[in-house]
């Protein structure tokens, strides 16, 4: 940790949960032995049970390869789009996430945004989000640090919508700072 009690880059670690719902739940079906062996090569063995957890760096280069490889015809940017819509939707076939996403379903989307931000720590150990509510359909998010493509967080937050009960929910990029690794999200939808 450094000073101000963030993970310094070396110890930033995303937790099994994330690896699970994207690449054993959200693209199972895409999977192929190639794939596997490609994620194999960069760190994360699907053939053997999960780790607790993996380098960011590691992650981040698997979801890049990921992108590349099942959307070769879309820019990275829509690939991560897909696939972080696919890890929300991977993450409901999940024991944890059956509960998370009926709940959801019940308590509909203003509601769960408002709890979003506790529920995203348990991906990883460096990562924080802060959600501003605007109007009661209309929503600011933060994370920083973020690593990697603002569009796989634009997926998950769409679906997280999309499974809340959400009415054409829309999901905007407002700011994405690389160098302080921090992106500002606004995500809407209709009453």
């Amino acid at each position: 940790m450094n000073a101000n009690g963030s993970a310094v880059k070396e110890e930033r670690v995303v937790f099994s949960p994330s690896v699970e719902a994207l690449l054993i739940r959200g693209v199972a079906k895409k999977m192929t032995p190639e794939l596997q062996e490609d994620l194999k090569q960069l760190g994360i063995d699907l053939s053997r049970p999960l780790l607790p957890g993996y380098p960011s760096y590691v992650w981040q280069r698997a979801v890049d390869h990921v992108a590349r490889t099942l959307y070769p015809t879309l820019s990275m940017a829509e690939a991560q789009w897909m696939l972080g819509e696919s890890t929300v939707y991977g993450f409901e076939e999940t024991l944890i996430g059956k509960a998370v996403i009926g709940l959801s379903r019940v308590i509909g989307p203003r509601r769960v945004l408002l709890r979003f931000t506790s529920l995203s720590k348990s991906s990883n150990n460096y990562s924080t989000m802060t959600l501003k509510e605007l109007a009661p359909n209309d929503f600011e998010l933060e994370a920083h640090p973020y690593e990697g493509f603002p569009e796989y967080v634009q997926g998950c937050l769409h679906a997280v919508l999309d499974v809340s009960g959400a009415k054409e929910p829309q999901v905007d990029l407002i700011s994405h700072d690389t160098a302080a690794e921090r992106i500002v999200l606004r995500a809407t939808w209709k009453a």
